[in-house]
């Protein structure tokens, strides 16, 4: 339904940064933990109402995320 690119925090460094334009990375991409992406996502779908959500399976490191 939805994917999003995670990369390492160390990547918005600017020791990555010509690797980030030789990747085509957007300038205004920040950087978010798997839990941040995944909350997004999961917003997302519950707002365009595209079915009915009543239950979300996680894996134990998305589980353990209480927020």
């Amino acid at each position: 339904m939805d994917s999003r690119l995670y990369l390492p925090k160390k990547w918005f460094g600017e020791d990555y940064q010509e690797k980030r334009q030789a990747c085509k990375i957007p300038e205004e991409m920040t950087f978010k933990t798997k839990n941040e992406l995944v909350k997004e996502m999961v917003n997302d779908l519950i707002e365009k109402q595209l079915f009915d959500i009543q239950c979300i399976g996680c894996d134990a490191a998305f589980g353990s995320d209480p927020s």
